[in-house]
């Protein structure tokens, strides 16, 4: 599936890193999940003495399959895919409902993560926040592995990408600029 994440690239770009949840975040609807199964394994018995009983066994087994599924869809295509030249964040809120933002490293003005409580900073999964100049002022993931590290990431391309476009985009004095309109006069009268 690393060829379908590379679809969002443009040409010269290079993709760095492709983010996804920590799989703690899908530890809501596996415990939803066993609860309910948990419950029908106990239910089987009355469950399985009638046919209604059975498509009602059936029916729960289907939707509470399906959430699950839908659950892992949802976390797997929900990531943040840092490149050289920007950074993607891809929101999957639902099987047909999905948000691209992206901003360029030029446009980012801070980047911050946080971990609340014991086991977020026992497992180093926290929240990256990129605070940007764009419509969308703040890119964010959860449940984000490694928060520090990948805050650190993005500061490191956002101050190489910077430096880089100054190099190329180099501001002329006053001075300079005079030199170079009378350069241009004096080669074009020759």
């Amino acid at each position: 599936m690393k060829g379908y994440f590379n679809q969002e690239l443009k040409e010269d770009e290079k993709l760095i890193v492709v983010l996804r949840k920590h799989s703690l975040s899908l530890v809501k609807p596996i415990l939803i999940f066993s609860v309910i199964f948990i419950v029908l394994c106990f239910l089987i018995p009355v469950l399985f003495s009638s046919f209604i009983g059975l498509l009602i066994f059936i029916l729960v087994l289907t939707v509470i399959v399906t959430y699950l599924i839908h659950e892992w869809f949802i976390w797997y295509f929900d990531i943040f895919i840092i490149t050289d030249q920007r950074i993607i964040d891809i929101d999957q809120r639902g099987l047909f409902n999905r948000t691209v933002s992206e901003t360029t490293y030029e446009k980012v003005q801070d980047v911050t993560y946080e971990m609340k409580g014991p086991l977020e900073t026992f497992l180093e999964v926290g929240t990256v926040k990129v605070q940007t100049a764009g419509a969308k002022p703040v890119l964010e993931m959860n449940y984000t592995k490694h928060p520090q590290a990948v805050q650190e990431l993005i500061m490191e391309l956002g101050k190489g990408r910077k430096e880089k476009t100054q190099e190329t985009q180099k501001e002329l004095t006053a001075k300079e600029l005079v030199e170079f309109i009378a350069k241009v006069k004096k080669g074009s009268e020759e």
